[in-house]
């Protein structure tokens, strides 16, 4: 009998994490609903023999069953930059995705580089969409930089409508690789102190649900 899966939690090497976080101040403005706090770069991949192999660039798209926030709407954001998608660092992120996600050598990864930004004084949302799903049965969600805020735990539910299961504040380099078919997930805001504040990410989402 197979074991299901449910979620892992690791963390990254702290030298890939130093590697990593340069990459954020590149991210471009976000001409969508939440460009004002969320910049963000996205692109297609798959992974096998340690080999990380980027696919045609294509928008990005999800259906308002998924996303009331922003649904069907065709996005379409810059790729992720060769120098981070080729480094030690990006390889390490999509192996632990594969092996704790249990993903099939080339099977397609759709990553989002995030960089949540909040102005001085200022509240954002990190999860606008509320308790949600993202429509595949794996996701991960790899934190590598956190400066100038309070709040931002990611909250971990079996329901939709049920309490959190589980409740934690991810940084510097750790990750939460989970069975999105199964759980639901949302976050609380950040706030900024007296200086804009950062919280940079990387989500990893892969075997899409067929409709």
């Amino acid at each position: 009998m197979t074991t299901p899966f449910y979620l892992k939690i690791g963390k990254l090497s702290d030298s890939n994490v130093q590697q990593l976080i340069p990459s954020f101040s590149n991210l471009p403005e976000n001409p969508y609903k939440d460009g004002d706090y969320r910049l963000r770069r996205y692109s297609v991949f798959t992974f096998s023999a340690d080999k990380v192999n980027k696919l045609p660039y294509r928008a990005f798209k999800q259906s308002s069953d998924l996303n009331k926030f922003q649904g069907d709407i065709e996005r379409e954001y810059p790729d992720i930059e060769i120098s981070c998608y080729e480094s030690d660092a990006f390889q390490e992120m999509m192996a632990q995705f594969y092996s704790n996600a249990g993903l099939a050598p080339d099977t397609e990864v759709e990553v989002h580089q995030l960089r949540m930004r909040a102005k001085p004084n200022q509240t954002i949302s990190i999860a606008p969409e509320g308790v949600h799903q993202d429509g595949f049965n794996r996701i991960g969600m790899f934190f590598v930089n956190y400066q100038n805020l309070s709040g931002g735990e990611l909250y971990v539910h079996e329901s939709q409508d049920g309490k959190p299961m589980l409740n934690h504040l991810f940084k510097d380099g750790e990750f939460l690789v989970l069975n999105d078919a199964l759980f639901w997930h949302s976050a609380n805001d950040v706030q900024a102190n007296e200086e804009t504040g950062y919280f940079d990410m990387f989500v990893m989402t892969g075997d899409k649900i067929k409709p």
